[in-house]
């Protein structure tokens, strides 16, 4: 069985939002921008959340369409919402560093 490699992308956002709903609303924007196959394929997990930032799980080949989806996400139903990539990193321990670093 081969290994999959994986990306690690912390997000920030403009307002302190639940897990649950964070989870949503990426996946339905990954869908809706690439379809079911390309949510299975991305493999997108979200690992932890600290107060307003996120940190995703996903597969190496589509870090690009992840940031592209989250960028898409302008709208939540209390209002305007966004988000910003702060890092990207290949391993557990890096994001560790990241967040402790902030």
């Amino acid at each position: 069985m081969v290994k999959r490699k994986k990306r690690y992308i912390i997000v920030e956002t403009s307002s302190n939002i639940p897990l649950d709903v964070f989870r949503k609303l990426v996946e339905k924007s990954y869908l809706e921008l690439f379809g079911e196959f390309g949510l299975i394929q991305a493999n997108v997990k979200v690992v932890k959340k600290i107060d307003s930032t996120f940190v995703l799980e996903c597969s190496h080949g589509s870090v690009p369409k992840l940031i592209l989806s989250l960028s898409s996400i302008t709208r939540l139903e209390e209002g305007a919402i966004r988000f910003r990539v702060v890092k990207i990193a290949g391993t557990v321990k890096k994001v560790r560093e990241i967040i402790v670093g902030e």
